[in-house]
């Protein structure tokens, strides 16, 4: 029988048949069969039986092999007239042929098997896994400590405090309410423009935490002892925020400013008050952020301000609400305006020679022994009046003091009587409620 050599080419055989598949390209199977023993006459031996599709059938006793027509896998049977090789003896007529790969006798040296290619897929993807595991935490941790892009993300109570005074000193309102997830019912004094108005006037510097109490964390609260400056004005407080959906927030991030006091009361003062600028006289309440606060009255002779301003400690509280202590006062414009209109009325008193002046002149002489119409009237020295403070709760302004006038007239017996006239001012009053200061005299 001769030798044959399984062949490395994956491409078609000589019987026609499909190439080796991959996992048997290296797989060389050798065959041999000693020559016949000298002076042993040929036999031919019985019919071989039909080996299954598929196997190399067997050749005949002490013939050489026929070509093979290789089947689906097989290797390409060796060209007759190979050189026979020795070792194994033959196989006993009739048996088949093994599957490919399988020696062909017990006996001789087996041959060498490369193990298959281990498949290295299932080990690139568990790789592919742990390495996007470990982004995805490290992805999350960074969106968890920085947050989502507004201040949302702020990983301790004292962040969010900081941020929050710092979004206001950039006058930006619509940050700063950010750092709360209670929003005002009102927002028409919580705009942007408003704040940098605000800001302006005291700006915010020199935010420090002082504190931050931790002993109620395990249940969403901390305290935040902060302070800071609005203008020149040093404020700190302790700040109660509280943690919800895994964010730290301030309780509130505006001040509520309850007006319910001012609209019911009696005082006229109170009527007139705006802020920034807006009547507030039918409000309830406004919301504010803390600093600056621009109040003022529909009088332009009227000046309000906050007898305690609105800083820190207004939002210090879980409610952050506050109510507005207003004080009126009479304001230069006013003053001068009161003045001009004094002298206005008691200067025209010079310009008559009556004995009893037409208005305004608020002067009349009740002296008999001059008379009527020869008087002259020197101007006033109203060196002695003063003009008091605001009534608020009739907007008016009381007036007192004496005005003096040097007149001369024709005396009733004759000549020239000379004489001081001393006007005593009681009771006099200057309304300013509208834009329009009316003098009362008494």
């Amino acid at each position: 029988m001769t030798g044959w050599q399984g062949s490395g080419y994956n491409g078609p055989n000589p019987g026609g048949g499909a190439g080796r598949s991959s996992d048997e390209e290296e797989t060389a199977i050798h065959q041999t069969t000693p020559p016949a023993a000298p002076g042993w006459p040929p036999q031919t031996p019985p019919p071989l039986s039909q080996p299954p599709a598929g196997q190399a059938q067997t050749p005949a006793w002490g013939q050489p092999a026929a070509p093979q027509t290789g089947g689906w896998g097989q290797a390409p049977s060796a060209p007759t007239g190979a050189p026979q090789g020795w070792g194994t003896p033959p196989a006993a007529p009739g048996a088949g042929q093994g599957w490919p790969g399988a020696p062909a006798g017990g006996y001789g040296a087996q041959p060498f098997v490369t193990p298959p290619k281990k498949n290295k897929v299932p080990l690139i993807i568990a790789a592919i896994v742990v390495v996007l595991v470990v982004l995805g935490g490290g992805i999350y941790y960074v969106y968890d400590s920085f947050g989502s892009g507004d201040n949302g993300g702020s990983s301790s109570a004292s962040e969010v405090v900081k941020g929050y005074l710092e979004a206001l000193s950039n006058g930006n309102a619509d940050m700063a309410l950010s750092f709360s997830n209670d929003q005002p019912a009102s927002k028409e004094f919580l705009s942007s423009d408003v704040l940098k108005k605000q800001t302006a006037e005291w700006p915010i510097s020199d935010i420090r935490i002082l504190n931050e109490d931790k002993t109620m964390e395990s249940i969403g609260r901390a305290d935040v002892h902060v302070a800071a400056k609005f203008g020149d004005k040093n404020s700190d407080a302790t700040i109660h925020v509280k943690k919800e959906g895994g964010k730290w927030q301030l309780a509130h991030a505006a001040v509520k400013v309850d007006l319910s006091s001012l609209s019911s009361s009696n005082n006229a003062a109170d009527k007139t008050m705006t802020v920034f600028g807006k009547e507030i006289g039918e409000e309830s309440a406004i919301y504010v952020f803390p600093g600056f606060l621009e109040l003022g009255s529909t009088s332009p002779y009227v000046t309000v301000t906050n007898s305690k301003p609105l800083l820190l400690d207004a939002i210090e509280g879980y409610s952050a609400s506050a109510y507005l202590q207003p004080k009126f006062a009479l304001n230069d414009s006013g003053t001068k305006t009161i003045a001009k209109l004094l002298d206005a009325a008691y200067g025209s008193c010079s310009s008559s020679r009556s004995l009893v002046p037409p208005a305004p002149c608020p002067v009349k002489i009740s002296d008999r022994e001059l008379v009527d119409g020869t008087v002259t009237w020197s101007q006033p020295d109203m060196s002695a009046v003063k003009i008091g403070d605001l009534d608020e709760y009739r907007m008016e302004v009381r007036i007192s003091g004496e005005v003096h006038y040097e007149v001369s007239g024709q005396g009733r017996r004759g000549g020239t009587t000379r004489g001081t006239v001393t006007s005593y001012v009681t009771g006099t009053t200057a309304d300013v409620s509208g834009e329009q200061v009316k003098i009362k005299f008494n």
